[in-house]
């Protein structure tokens, strides 16, 4: 699955059905619903600026999305 892809999925697991994903992204990144229908289409990719103001909006991990990673790190602060 390709990374914008897996991050549409992502947006749209936080969207309602009930409200358009197209309009949504539209508002979010106060673009045209022309030009957000070709990101959702994937015909446009969105900048990595877009991407940030979306996964803030939507409350996505970009890092948790992305990462290939499958090891949990803690740290422990010393006195």
């Amino acid at each position: 699955m390709k990374y914008q892809e897996s991050f549409l999925k992502a947006i749209r697991s936080k969207v309602s059905k009930s409200i358009s994903l197209i309009d949504e992204v539209a508002s979010v990144l106060e673009i045209s619903y022309d030009a957000s229908h070709r990101r959702i289409s994937e015909k446009s990719k969105f900048s990595i600026d877009e991407t940030i103001k979306l996964a803030d909006h939507f409350n996505i991990s970009l890092d948790n999305l992305f990462s290939k990673k499958k090891k949990l790190l803690s740290r422990k602060q010393l006195k």
